[in-house]
């Protein structure tokens, strides 16, 4: 299960990498002019739940084999608190979209701080939470490995943030 589970997790990093991208180009859409397609809105509308469905296996497969031993409740109820606040953080992604989208829309100068916060911030820190999760007993022998995975992962998403810049 373990195996399926990073297999999600690389899937998630990779579509996430491309959400960066497509985050970055909608914080940098130009306001003046045709607004008829959005850049990078229909990318994250259509990778979103991709990215969504991968953390949520692997982040329910890491609590339910005990990666997150410090929430209260058994196993089962670790699980639950997880996916929970994973769906919590989904639904204010979404509801970052939207309002991004209503912004560009009505001509306001969109807050980039709050695209750099949904396009790498809560994604990183839920990829290093979901590989925490599933491998913390790993990472806790070899913590150099889990420094490579970090910057990997921030790496990736910076460098699809800025090719995305216009």
């Amino acid at each position: 299960m373990t195996v399926l589970a990073d297999l999600a997790l690389a899937v998630a990093l990779l579509v996430s990498a491309n959400l960066a991208l497509a985050w970055a180009e909608l914080a940098t859409y130009p306001l003046d002019g045709d607004k008829s397609a959005l850049a990078g809105l229909g990318a994250v509308i259509f990778l979103m739940p991709i990215r969504w469905l991968a953390l949520a296996f692997a982040l329910g497969v890491g609590a339910w084999r005990g990666g997150f031993a410090e929430l209260p409740g058994s196993r089962g109820v670790q699980t639950a608190i997880v996916l929970l606040a994973h769906l919590a953080l989904g639904i204010a992604s979404y509801r970052g979209l939207e309002a991004a989208n209503a912004a560009i829309q009505r001509g306001a100068p969109w807050p980039v701080a709050m695209a750099w916060a949904l396009g790498i911030v809560l994604p990183v820190a839920t990829l290093a939470l979901a590989i925490w999760g599933l491998h913390r007993v790993s990472i806790g022998r070899h913590p150099w490995i889990a420094l490579a995975l970090l910057a990997i992962l921030l790496g990736g998403h910076l460098a699809a943030w800025r090719s995305g810049l216009r």
